[in-house]
């Protein structure tokens, strides 16, 4: 039996302890991660209202999204669909990302997928999606670098695959890979019709469970980069340029910073090893290059989470 001075003792200490040992778990060394952060779909994706050719939306969505990655120290790349018959917005958004300091890249002129067209077709699109971007990188000294697959879909058939490479090596352009992929698309939709309906209470309820949800997807593929790699890569993450993020990108750039990333540009991302490795993946599939590089191991995939089920309810009710 203790006796009441041992008790006085340690209701005096333990709480001291306790205290101390909750800050310094505070103030724990968080992880050291970088992350590429990207955006599809410049000047904007489309949604309820017909976004993508209305000047003033447009605009005013480009701003904001701007202002949040200044805001965070974000450098970010957008990739281009010029073709939209709007080529009045989509020169002013670009030049507004290259005078904020970010980069550009082409996503083809109409967002075609490589696996409904004759290859043909395709790289007459990769070339008539980069002749507003090549001259506005050009005035300022830059040049066209990277391109990224609409729906990552790199080549159902191994010549199709084969020919895009080629064709874009002889224009010194890489192809983007993208390790974070995820379905933001579906939270962006279900957003831009709340907001269309004026639902505002269901556009902050999706708002605050794309950040939520976000958290799942970090967590998944930092662990599958384990599985893959060994190691967490500097990661390439996908988003678009959407009313969702325009509103969220802030509050999801802290989440970031809360798991240790720090943002890197996508040629510093590129210059890791881990991209280096080729894509040996040939298929119908939009996939991570994590997946892709899975596969080349025969490894099985572990696919990333969904979206949840009232989310997608809501954007198809």
């Amino acid at each position: 039996m203790r006796s009441p001075f041992v008790c006085l003792l340690l209701a005096v200490i333990l709480p001291g302890l306790s205290s101390t040992a909750f800050a310094q778990d505070r103030l724990a060394p968080l992880p050291t991660r970088t992350v590429a952060v990207t955006f599809d779909d410049l000047p904007a994706s489309g949604g309820p209202g017909g976004l993508p050719c209305d000047r003033d939306r447009v605009l005013d969505l480009t701003d904001r999204l701007l202002a949040h990655l200044a805001a965070q120290e974000v450098p970010a790349i957008g990739f281009v669909n010029e073709g939209r018959d709007c080529e009045d917005v989509v020169t002013a958004v670009l030049t507004r990302w290259l005078d904020a300091g970010h980069d550009l890249g082409n996503h083809t002129a109409t967002h075609i997928d490589i696996n409904n067209v004759p290859i043909a077709a395709y790289l007459d699109n990769i070339a008539q999606g980069e002749i507003i971007t090549r001259r506005l990188l050009g005035a300022r000294g830059r040049a066209l670098r990277y391109f990224r697959h609409p729906y990552l879909h790199a080549g159902d058939t191994a010549e199709k695959k084969e020919a895009v490479e080629a064709f874009l090596a002889e224009r010194g352009v890489r192809i983007a890979p993208v390790t974070l992929d995820n379905s933001e698309w579906i939270f962006a939709h279900a957003y831009s019709i709340a907001l269309t309906r004026g639902d505002m209470d269901a556009a902050a309820r999706i708002r605050a469970t794309y950040l939520d949800w976000f958290e799942t997807v970090f967590t998944h593929f930092e662990a599958w980069s384990l599985d893959v790699l060994g190691y967490e890569p500097p990661q390439v993450l996908l988003l678009h340029a959407n009313l969702l993020n325009a509103d969220a990108f802030g509050g999801l750039a802290e989440r970031m910073k809360s798991r240790g990333y720090r943002f890197v540009t996508l040629d510093e991302a590129m210059a890791d090893p881990a991209y280096d490795q080729p894509d040996p993946y040939i298929g119908e599939w939009g996939i991570s290059w994590l997946h892709r590089w899975a596969r080349g191991q025969g490894l099985e995939v572990e696919w990333e989470p969904d979206a949840p089920d009232w989310v997608n309810a809501y954007r198809t009710e």
